[in-house]
């Protein structure tokens, strides 16, 4: 276990909602679209070096893109600002 920890926002949770729901197929359609949406962009990250252990990353949802945005706390340490930061880390 790396101890890696997410956190959506409400917009990201509602924008994963919205493409997981289909009434007439149940839960499936939404364990895609967390797998699509959510668990691979982390896992390519991951294995990209981004991410180390013991890392927070935040999931919001882009007001730009219409999707979602990733990011943690140690990689603003590292890169400095970060564009597009609505919510800064320390507003709970």
């Amino acid at each position: 276990s790396m101890g890696i920890t997410v956190e959506l926002t409400k917009q990201a949770k509602e924008f994963l909602a919205d493409k997981g729901y289909d009434p007439s197929f149940g839960a499936r359609p939404l364990r895609r679209a967390l797998q699509k949406y959510l668990e691979d962009p982390i896992a390519e990250e991951l294995l990209r070096g981004k991410y180390g252990e013991g890392s927070k990353i935040r999931v919001k949802l882009s007001k730009k893109t219409g999707e979602l945005k990733f990011d943690s706390a140690q990689t603003e340490t590292q890169e400095g600002d970060k564009e597009e930061e609505e919510n800064p880390a320390n507003a709970s």
